[in-house]
């Protein structure tokens, strides 16, 4: 394996390299249906095996400054061209498509020259700002090359990787976090050589890790909320491979969430894992604190970092317009660190797909497991508000509930926003919002928040399982698997605007006008597969929940739906702990 090492050894100094990619998505890019047409991307990078790379191997992974060379075309001969784009249109979306994506990444440098001017580009989670260099190959050549000779005499580093960790170069997979340096969580008052404890475990200095999950390689906006997850690998903090799922015997696993949080949310998913321990301790009867704990992560160790040496000042921050949308204003934000603790070896999301190792009853068990955990949080005032793919994990069907970051803990029966709100908007997974919350987005945006009750949590999960079991069908049965595709229940179909989108969400169920033709050809592709399936489905959407009596209410209908579940999936099901 040809790998190179960075924060402990030499590095050598960078190389221009090229990789064939999918053409950039520009305007006219985006354009494109040929999957064989590809552009070049070239940028300076640490690895010299990633030098030429093939379609289909990342330009991402080795790249630390994208550059782009070219010329404006002017006067009459443009006009009888096709559209040949800016350089520094191309460096901009080089660095947001590719280098400000890869994970750990903080900032990115980028280089566009042309045959008048230059551009030094330097690309953050907060803005873009641009240095431009007029006439730079006459009197503005001097600090041309200066640029030149420092952007050559960069690192991992300085280019704009996360201080917080080491870093590898390799072949395949590129500019890779390999370690974590655990002694940034060391608090001033700790003495020297006094070990790093967390919640239960003592950390070294340097911890292995692996990379889980980055919100970065999504569609989503670079500038907005962005969260890594990398496990600690150290042998004794990973479950041996085989270990039992039960919590009695199961051994956790370690995580560590970096995120780029608004300054209103900075420290907030510690503070409410802090205080759902303290909820516990002093309400909750043992048997509910032992349920919640068997199936949310716990914080080990978190810190909170404030404004990086690279990030712009504030006095120099964009001053927004008159008549601006507020939306496009900067964002501030920080650094986040967490450690967690998964009350299993490490939790995944629940799908199905070609090659898939789990099972549908696995999500049987994490479905049943949700009707009886949702309504000992509310009764708690503990509530999520987040109840997503990517936040409902499992381990062999045992639910383990992550990503607290927009849940609250209030007093218990106040009600509560259905959302988190920062900076002026409600976070929100459209995927499976209830449809109270989508009615709020499409006719009181300019409102508050409308407030949540459990039937909300209780129509986001089976929204959820939906999706799940879409998810299996597209393999198992493409002909069942396109009458969830038409309801904008598959996880890889974009979704529509809000009205089409909460339109379909009130089909699915079979108390608001009739059963709709929507569902009734869903359930009877379901049941043509799997009768149990069917009743399973129709069973769950039977009524929205919109119950008079509020939570006491749905609490009752959820016990009663969870019995009804259990019988229709026979003695085969039986229930966890």
């Amino acid at each position: 394996m040809n790998q190179a090492t960075f924060g402990g050894g030499q590095q050598k100094g960078l190389t221009i390299a090229q990789a064939q990619e999918d053409p950039r998505l520009t305007e006219e890019g985006a354009r494109h249906t040929d999957f064989e047409l590809t552009q070049p991307h070239h940028f300076l990078t640490c690895c010299e095996q990633m030098a030429v790379k093939k379609k289909g191997q990342a330009a991402a992974r080795g790249m630390l400054v994208p550059i782009r060379f070219g010329m404006l075309l002017q006067g009459g001969h443009a006009k009888r061209t096709t559209f040949v784009p800016s350089p520094l249109v191309e460096v901009v979306l080089d660095l947001a498509q590719h280098a400000q994506r890869q994970p750990t990444r903080m900032y990115s440098p980028g280089l566009a020259i042309t045959q008048t001017a230059a551009y030094l580009v330097v690309l953050d989670h907060e803005t873009c700002r641009i240095a431009t260099i007029s006439d730079c190959w006459g009197e503005g050549s001097g600090e041309l090359g200066v640029v030149l000779s420092i952007l050559f005499g960069l690192d991992v580093y300085s280019a704009g990787f996360n201080p917080l960790f080491r870093y590898a170069c390799h072949s395949n997979s590129g500019i890779k976090p390999v370690s974590f340096l655990a002694s940034c969580l060391r608090p001033p008052e700790l003495e020297e050589g006094a070990p790093l404890v967390g919640r239960i475990v003592e950390f070294i200095d340097e911890e292995p890790i692996e990379l889980v999950h980055s919100t970065l390689r999504d569609d989503g906006s670079i500038f907005s909320r962005s969260t890594v997850v990398l496990q600690l690998t150290r042998p004794s903090l990973v479950a041996p491979a085989g270990s039992a799922s039960s919590p009695s015997n199961s051994t956790p696993s370690f995580v560590l969430k970096v995120q780029y949080n608004t300054l209103n949310y900075v420290g907030h998913e510690a503070t409410v894992l802090q205080k759902i321990e303290e909820r516990c301790a002093s309400i909750a009867s043992p048997e509910e604190s032992s349920l919640i704990f068997n199936h949310i992560s716990l914080l080990e160790k978190p810190k909170s970092f404030g404004l990086h040496y690279s990030q712009i000042k504030d006095e120099d921050l964009p001053v927004r317009r008159d008549g601006q949308d507020a939306h496009q204003r900067v964002l501030r934000r920080k650094l986040d660190l967490l450690i967690l603790r998964n009350p299993t070896p490490l939790p995944t999301r629940v799908h199905g797909h070609r090659h898939s190792r789990h099972p549908m009853s696995d999500a049987f068990y994490v479905l049943d497991r949700l009707f009886t955990l949702l309504p000992v949080l509310y009764d708690l005032g503990i509530h999520h508000r987040d109840l997503s793919l990517g936040n409902i994990l499992h381990h062999r069907g045992h639910l383990v509930l992550v990503d607290w970051d927009s849940g609250i803990v209030a007093p218990p029966g106040e009600l509560v926003r259905c959302a988190a709100e920062d900076c002026g908007s409600a976070r929100f997974t459209l995927d499976t919002a209830s449809s109270g919350a989508l009615f709020w987005l499409l006719t009181k945006r300019d409102k508050a928040v409308a407030e949540r009750d459990l039937a909300d949590d209780f129509e986001s999960v089976v929204y959820w399982f939906f999706y799940i079991v879409g998810s299996f069908l597209e393999f198992l049965s493409p002909p069942t698997w396109a009458a969830w595709y038409s309801m904008y229940l598959t996880w890889n179909h974009g979704l529509p605007d809000l009205a089409p989108l909460y339109a379909a969400r009130l089909d699915l169920w079979g108390d608001i006008v009739s059963d709709r033709q929507e569902r009734v050809d869903l359930l009877n592709a379901m049941y043509r597969l799997s009768p149990v399936e069917g009743r399973l489905l129709a069973m769950l959407t039977r009524k929205i929940p919109d119950f008079p009596m509020g939570s006491v209410q749905t609490t009752g209908e959820m016990a009663k739906m969870q019995v009804k579940m259990r019988k229709i999936l026979g003695p085969a099901f039986q229930p966890r702990p």
